[in-house]
């Protein structure tokens, strides 16, 4: 659950007071549902949209610039730099 929420306590107790359920849709469904009309605004082609979607989806690091910002802003995804092993 922990892995699920991000390490969000206030997540938690979201859940733990009305259910997984209703957070899964009021917090996962929507910021997605949100994110595919703010995309599609951008992008204003479905078919273009749904090619960057899949490419992004088959690796995140080939997503253009414009869905990356928008997935990064709603917590879709998150940064994490590249990591050097200089060791």
């Amino acid at each position: 659950m922990w892995r699920l929420i991000g390490g969000n306590p206030r997540a938690l107790h979201a859940i733990a007071i009305h259910g997984i359920d209703k957070w899964f849709r009021a917090e996962v469904l929507e910021n997605i549902h949100l994110l595919y009309r703010e995309a599609l605004d951008i992008f204003g082609d479905r078919e273009a949209l749904w090619k960057e979607i899949e490419t992004a989806a088959h690796n995140i690091d080939e997503a253009g610039s414009r869905l990356l910002h928008l997935m990064l802003r709603r917590n879709i995804v998150a940064y994490v730099g590249a990591a050097t092993t200089n060791i």
